[in-house]
């Protein structure tokens, strides 16, 4: 009966205990999240969708006036999919999609994409200079046909009052670097966005 009793007690001091605590928990007091994760706020590059939207019809027919889902929400489904290693349900569950609306809106942005950029984008060194790039890069890693090397990395920052989003997949707030180089290291290009976003 007595061991009945202090098993009791001991419940009870822990439901309180936990009570007591809750109550004290700074994090509740916390204001409302400003990260809304939608399509507006997610880092999908600008020039990408601007690029799509501004070819759409020369590719696919017009989105009608009933269409669930918008050229800059298929163009996140497309690069969610192609930036991460999860599947195309996974992709469109991020948006709201089903897997086989995650599949055509990335067939979509593919085809816009490649049928309208791919030339003046994607190329074969031409100058004396790029093919000289091209040799170093061999001559030094022993690996032919590359022009730059990239690479990320996370920078630890600490976290402050509006820390959502800042937080890497390693659990700290960071910014999230990506450089790309040439063969003599200078600096071709470079994006530094917050902790949680993969560049």
């Amino acid at each position: 009966m007595a061991e009945d009793i202090d098993d009791k007690c001991v419940v009870v001091a822990a439901a309180l205990a936990a009570a007591v605590a809750a109550t004290h928990d700074v994090r509740r007091d916390r204001g409302p999240s400003t990260a809304v994760w939608s399509t507006r706020t997610c880092p999908w590059d600008s020039t990408i969708v601007g690029r799509s939207e501004a070819k759409w019809t020369d590719i696919n027919s017009p989105l009608g006036s009933n269409a669930v889902f918008d050229i800059e929400t298929r163009v996140g489904v497309t690069l969610f999919y192609l930036t991460h290693e999860g599947s195309y349900q996974v992709a469109g569950s991020f948006f709201g999609a089903s897997k086989a609306q995650a599949i055509a809106h990335m067939d979509q942005v593919v085809e816009v994409l490649n049928s309208c950029y791919l030339e003046s984008t994607v190329r074969l060194p031409q100058t004396l200079h790029e093919w000289h790039v091209v040799s170093i890069f061999e001559r030094v890693c022993g690996v032919p046909n590359v022009v730059g090397a990239i690479d990320g990395s996370l920078f630890p920052v600490r976290r402050f009052a509006d820390y959502e989003g800042w937080h890497c997949r390693k659990g700290f707030p960071a910014f999230n670097m990506q450089v790309v180089v040439d063969s003599n290291k200078r600096i071709m290009s470079f994006s530094i966005r917050s902790g949680s976003q993969n560049v």
